[in-house]
């Protein structure tokens, strides 16, 4: 068994999801990236695979869907984005 732990990498299967930062135990740790196939995707801190602390999540077309803390997964504390 392969574990990636304490290194920085990219993971992209053959399904067009993709994935890339730092790695603890084969999972997103601290900063990194999580693509979907249709092209959402959410960037920011995770913790043990799980989107965790300050992060955005987009849209396929690169708007933004939420941002603000998360924790296991969940939008916890919403900010609103600043219209200049």
């Amino acid at each position: 068994m392969n574990t990636w732990t304490k290194c920085f990498g990219s993971f992209t299967p053959s399904l067009g999801m993709g994935n890339g930062g730092e790695y603890k135990d084969s999972q997103l740790h601290e900063q990194g990236t999580y693509s979907t196939a249709i092209g959402n995707k959410y960037a920011g801190e995770w913790k043990d695979g799980k989107a965790n602390g300050q992060g955005i999540q987009y849209n396929a077309d690169e708007t933004v869907l939420r941002e603000g803390i998360f924790e296991n997964d969940k939008l916890n504390v919403s900010r609103k984005l600043l219209q200049l």
